[in-house]
Formats: structure tokens, sequence, C-alpha cells
């Protein structure tokens, strides 16, 4: 007959957190338990096991005495629970950013008056391309923070003003329209425009795993506008970024919705709808061909899942308009602690629940990505590398008429609304 012996009531509260970090998925919720699990542990050993757990005079830890055990299992606390506090972090620490942004738009819009009587809101250029990424891959802040570390800002003012260094650089127009030229078989193109969330050069994408081509041997960019802001990436920040564990994933995501962006306008450019699609597929607006900024990087209403806690109180006017202003979009970001506390609690529940199951969805731990190196990979570079090397050469002029005759069957860098070819 087998007794089950007595033991300290910290070892059956350890025994249960780790049971729970057996059965669930997500690994916040893992190292949670597993912290907890450890620290009741650590109570086990220096209470010295009691029945009652309690640290009386004859604990060994009020007599300074400790076994191995406490040593290990503090260790393994410490190890868990920093990590715990990073992921924490990850998650909450965004939150409280764009809580804080929130809260000082809706200041900015209640003290702020535009001329016409109507709210309006001056967000600044750093919050603006935030906005732009989230829009895209949603991104947070965090991996917003180190983008943003690596690249620089370009103000360029007066018109036919030429971009520096562009086959060495990554460029996203902020705002105004440029003039570009790609050389293919020892001839220019013909002048394509780039305007407000679009990339420039795209060959420089192939830094990255995935090989778009374009495999030109020259580019060069003037300025339409007055004042034209640009945000650029030398190409050896997009190296580092490219190794980056998490930036990569979130690269390659702007990348094929920029170039699937450009293409579904190049395709339209012969029909009514010749535009540019925003990151929900809505058309640009008119203002947006003459340089206006794109609507990416304005503030974004809430996330879906906030309106269908909320129901109809999300939407009370029932708009179906696609258009959307900015002072609407900025009143959805503000929430009344009720509704706040109702959506956090049924969030909060739901991830619980989502995350409990015994055994893990099959390929779980596989992610999408290329099985093989890009090949355009180290021909990019090295090109670069080549032409940062050599003397600065002034670039001809762009002329219409110095077009080549043969282009690319495919082609998104062609994306002038009124010159590019269709796409068949």
């Amino acid at each position: 007959m087998v007794t089950l012996a007595v033991t300290s009531p910290y070892m059956y509260v350890a025994t249960g957190f780790f049971g729970l970090s057996s059965v669930t998925s997500d690994l916040l919720l893992i190292r949670i338990n597993l912290s907890l699990a450890y620290a009741f542990l650590v109570l086990a050993a220096g209470s010295g096991y009691t029945k009652d757990g309690s640290f009386g005079e004859s604990a060994p830890l009020r007599q300074n005495i400790v076994d191995l055990s406490f040593w290990f299992n503090l260790v393994l606390f410490c190890g868990h629970f920093t990590v715990t506090c990073r992921l924490i972090h990850d998650e909450v620490w965004p939150l409280l950013q764009d809580r804080h942004q929130r809260r000082k738009q809706r200041l900015q819009i209640i003290n702020t008056s535009s001329s016409d009587g109507g709210p309006s809101i001056s967000s600044s250029d750093r919050e603006s391309l935030f906005y732009f990424f989230r829009a895209r891959c949603g991104m947070t802040r965090i991996e917003f923070d180190l983008i943003y570390a690596q690249g620089e800002w370009l103000t360029l003012h007066g018109r036919n003003v030429e971009v520096p260094a562009c086959a060495c650089r990554l460029y996203l127009t902020v705002d105004g329209v440029l003039d570009c030229q790609a050389c293919y078989f020892d001839k220019w193109s013909q002048v394509f425009s780039k305007r407000s969330g679009q990339f420039f050069d795209v060959k420089l994408f192939n830094v990255f795993s995935l090989p778009i081509g374009f495999n030109h041997a020259g580019f060069r960019s003037h300025t339409k506008c007055e004042t034209t802001t640009l945000f650029y990436w030398n190409v050896s920040a997009l190296d580092q970024m490219s190794n980056h564990p998490v930036l990569q994933s979130f690269w390659e995501f702007v990348i094929l919705k920029s170039i699937s962006a450009v293409a579904i306008q190049t395709h339209l450019s012969d029909t009514p709808c010749a535009t540019l699609f925003d990151s929900l597929h809505i058309p640009e607006d008119v203002e947006w061909i003459d340089g206006a900024r794109s609507r990416d990087f304005l503030p974004r209403p809430r996330p879906p899942y906030h309106a269908l806690l909320l129901g109809d109180d999300a939407n009370p006017n029932n708009d179906t308009d696609t258009h959307y202003n900015v002072k609407q979009c900025t009143n959805d970001l503000v929430l009344t602690p009720l509704k706040s506390c109702w959506c956090g609690a049924v969030t909060f529940v739901s991830w619980i629940w989502c995350s409990i199951t015994f055994l893990p969805p099959a390929g779980i731990r596989h992610r999408p990505g290329a099985l093989y190196p890009n090949p355009q990979r180290e021909s990019v570079l090295r090109d670069c590398k080549r032409r940062q090397n050599m003397e600065t050469e002034t670039p001809l002029p762009l002329e219409k008429e110095e077009t080549a005759q043969v282009e690319p069957a495919f082609s998104c860098e062609i994306d002038n609304i009124s010159e590019s070819p269709r796409i068949a």
C-alpha cells in the first residue's frame, strides 16, 4: 500500500502552474506559468517544505541554510521572469504609447480649428511614418523604432532637383511627386512618377529574401514639386534589417504590398479608376496625384475586433462611405472608460481561451519564407558597393525622347497614370 506523503503547499501550487504551462500554446502564458511555478518552488525550499508553508524559526531560510535546489530554482525563476517581463513590455508598451498619442491628438482636435471652422490635426512626420508602416504591415512601435533608427529624412526644395544616390538608397516618398527613369538595355525608359507612399529604387528590395527583379543598369529621379519630403535607408541599413529576425518578415510584407499596389495601378492606367489604392484598397484622393500625402500616413480607425465587441455603438451613424476624414478617425480612437474596460476584459478572456490547447495545431512552428537564398541579393549589394566607390558623375537630364523601345514585360516602376502601359 502506497501512502501519500504530505509536503509543502507551495509544491502543489507549483505543480499546478507546471500543468498549466503544458496545456498552453501562447509563449507569454507559458513563461508566466513557469515563472510562477519556479517562484513557488523557491518558497517551498526556503520554508523547508513544511506542511503549513510557514517561515518559522526552524525554516532553513531563517537560519541562512539553503540547499542546491533553492539556488537552482532561484536561477531558473530569474531567467523565466526576465523573459516574461520582456514579453509583457513588448505587448504593453506599444499600447501605452498609442494611448498617449490618441490623447494628444484629441487635445489637438479640441484646441485647434481650421480656417473653415472645422477641426484639424497637426501630426509630426515621425508619427505619420509610423501610421504608414502600421497600415501597410501591422507594425508596432517597437519594430518601428528599429526601422526608424536605420533611416534618415531628406527634404528637397525646388523643382527639377536631383535626388542624390538613388542607386544606393531606398527612398520612401512622403510628400511630393518625382519624375524617374530606369536604364534598360543601355537606354533610358519612359519617365514615370513616384508619389506619396511609393518606394524607389525598388531594385534594392532584392536585398531581402524575395527576388523581384528590375535589374536595370541605372536609375535617376528629379522633383516636380516645390517641396518634396523623403525618408530613405542606405543599402547597409537594408542589409542589416534583412538579417534581423523580426524586421525581415515586416519588410517582406511591405515589399509585397507595395509591388501589388503599383501593379494594380498600372493595370488600371487606361481606366477611370487609374490611381493608387491605400492599404484598405480605397482609392487615394485626387490631391494625391498632385503630391499630397497618402491616406496611409494618417491615423486609422479602431481595429475591426473593437467594432465587433461594441456592436452598433462602433458606428452609430451607419456610415458606409469608404472615404473617411481625420476627425472621424480620431474620434473613433477614443473609448469611454466603461467600453474600454469591457473591450479589454473580452479580449483578455478570448486570449486565454484561445491559448488553452493540449496539442498545438500542426505546423505551428513553421513560418513562410524563401526556401533558397535570393540569387539577386549579392549582385545588388556588389553593384551598390561599386557605385559608392566610384566618383560621382553628373547624370543626364530627363528626356522623354530618349526612351527604350523594348521594355520589361512586367514593370511596376512604370506607373505614370497617363503614360504607363496596361498590363494584361
